[in-house]
């Protein structure tokens, strides 16, 4: 990969730590949305150039609907990223998405409440102006694409396409909330997706997502959601998830994305980019 394409990887508690990560520095880093989750972890995967944002910090201390999006992301811009690799835990809406699978989702339903989804906020030191930001898509289908033909290639599978429900947290659905979000038409309910994606995209850089399903969420009957049974699954799944990105990121570093990069600067009427962060 050329200087010019740099990838950011959202990560959870316990995958900042990567076996396939290579010359980790971690840079504590602030922004003008104040302090991102966790300092950056500057590093190569297979030869890439990439900055690790742990999205829990070093331990889960932060509930989902109090961590700074916005500086999380715009740290990852800041750093150069042109491309964003989000890992999401979630539980399943569907009996045939299990726990255990991998989803790489096209769109989302964002309930969340209380966040702040622009950079565009009118306050002293944000990006001048108003951006009206289109959403559909809600990520970058060739990168989307990519992710999931580099699954088929390893022997991953990655089930193509999902619609994510995100809701605040930091508690579970009620078993009520969980059957309206499927008639809702979603397939998984997550706590971050929405959120990352929507400030990606304002930041103009290519997003994709992996879910890791954990659970059934709260409408099956017998199905245990807790931090627990998540922290068990992501340590079964640790090494599958790494291999899937290791491979991602080599294939990244393999295409031309100017043409992808323009087009999203002007599908955001960010063709001087407004979105651009000092350096």
């Amino acid at each position: 990969m050329t200087a010019k394409y740099k990838v950011g990887l959202i990560v959870g508690y316990g995958l900042d730590d990567m076996d396939i990560i290579t010359n980790p520095m971690p840079r504590p880093v602030t922004t003008i949305f104040g302090n991102p989750s966790s300092s950056l972890i500057e590093c190569r995967i297979q030869g890439v150039e990439c900055a690790i944002m742990p999205r829990d910090s070093v331990s889960p201390t932060v509930p989902p609907n109090l961590i700074n999006y916005r500086a999380n992301i715009w740290a990852l811009k800041e750093a150069g990223c042109t491309h964003v690799v989000d890992i999401v835990t979630a539980g399943s809406l569907k009996e045939e998405i299990k726990p255990g699978d991998l989803v790489v989702p096209d769109s989302f339903i964002d309930l969340t409440n209380g966040r702040s989804h622009t950079f565009f906020d009118g306050q002293p030191g944000s990006p001048s102006g108003v951006l009206l930001c289109p959403m559909s898509p809600s990520v970058c289908e060739s990168l989307r694409k990519l992710i999931v033909d580099v699954g088929v290639t390893n022997g991953i599978e990655c089930k193509d396409g999902g619609v994510g429900v995100t809701i605040n947290g930091p508690r579970f659905s009620t078993k009520a909330e969980s059957k309206m979000y499927q008639t809702f038409g979603g397939d998984f309910v997550n706590m971050a997706f929405a959120s990352d994606a929507i400030l990606s995209k304002e930041a103009t850089m290519l997003y994709s997502c992996i879910i890791l399903i954990a659970n059934y969420d709260s409408w099956k009957d017998g199905a245990k959601v807790n931090a627990k049974t998540i922290k068990k699954i992501k340590n079964a799944n640790k090494e599958k998830i790494e291999k899937l990105i290791e491979n991602v990121i080599k294939k990244i570093g393999e295409i031309d994305w100017d043409k992808e990069i323009e087009n999203l600067k002007k599908e955001t009427s960010q063709g001087s980019s407004k979105c651009i962060c000092k350096k």
